[in-house]
């Protein structure tokens, strides 16, 4: 959480104007791209060299990531003493800055709703896939890569697509665009329709990662760089909280009916879209 914060403040003092979208539209394709890559180099490592030597693996790729980040000679300048205020007066700047400025406040509402129920999503799509519809494992983690390739292409594109409409346009429009195709995830029956699975998710996470780099750079942009830290803090709470977790466990349960079908979809096909104010 911390390093999410951090390195989401600092991008726009590395990189400034159109080159901040590529740069959040890259960063986004990375993250994709080690969420669709890194369960199976896990997975490579622990057969090949066993469990401890893989998290030993781990740790080093940490200590490597620390290394290459030291290596940036860009530095912030450091925020005057004078305008600190505490702790508590802080985060609370942070959250009343939201919560007043009109572009960033549906993009917060937004966003939460999403990763709420996507997440209620998530938690019940293997009992769906699994025990539902019996499918074998390596066709479970094959329908859930797919999902994952539309996440790095959204990311990889998300940069023309932003460039080409705007940060504010696209944040309005593309889970409007895209999250109504989850829809038909819950249709999916051993056969031919077992493709409108991977097909829902492809557009789904595709649309989600155009979403997230846009809603980024919105917020970097309009954001004054003294405020930074504390907006992408509140954002970062309120979609990815402690209480995301709770309550979207409990409206995965409650979203599965008897067939067990992942009903959870209707409510990520109709997110509440950021107004024009």
């Amino acid at each position: 959480m911390l390093f999410d914060v951090a390195q989401m403040s600092y991008v726009p003092s590395l990189v400034a104007g159109r080159r901040l979208v590529a740069a959040n539209s890259r960063l986004e394709a990375v993250e994709y791209g080690a969420f669709t890559s890194g369960p199976a180099i896990g997975g490579l490592l622990v057969q090949v060299l066993t469990a401890p030597f893989a998290i030993i693996t781990d740790a080093v790729s940490y200590l490597a990531s620390g290394l290459l980040i030291s290596a940036i000679r860009v530095r912030e300048s450091p925020p005057s003493p004078a305008g600190r205020r505490g702790l508590w007066p802080e985060i609370w700047a942070g959250v009343a800055f939201v919560i007043r400025q009109p572009l960033l406040r549906p993009v917060m509402i937004a966003g939460s709703m999403l990763m709420l129920f996507e997440t209620a999503w998530t938690s019940i799509q293997a009992v769906f896939l699994v025990r539902d519809l019996r499918l074998p494992a390596a066709t479970y983690g094959l329908l859930l890569a797919v999902g994952a390739a539309g996440g790095l292409a959204g990311a990889l594109c998300a940069s023309r697509v932003i460039g080409r409409f705007g940060a504010p346009r696209v944040v309005r429009l593309m889970l409007a665009m895209t999250t109504p195709v989850m829809l038909v995830m819950p249709l999916s029956q051993a056969g031919w329709r077992l493709a409108l699975y991977p097909a829902g998710a492809f557009v789904s996470w595709f649309g989600s990662a155009v979403f997230n780099v846009a809603q980024l750079t919105l917020r970097q942009q309009v954001c004054p760089e003294q405020m930074r830290g504390r907006v992408n803090a509140t954002m970062r709470f309120v979609m990815w909280g402690p209480c995301r977790s709770a309550v979207s466990s409990a409206a995965g349960s409650a979203s599965c009916s008897a067939s067990g079908r992942p009903c959870g979809s209707a409510h990520l096909a109709v997110p509440p879209l950021p107004s024009r104010s």
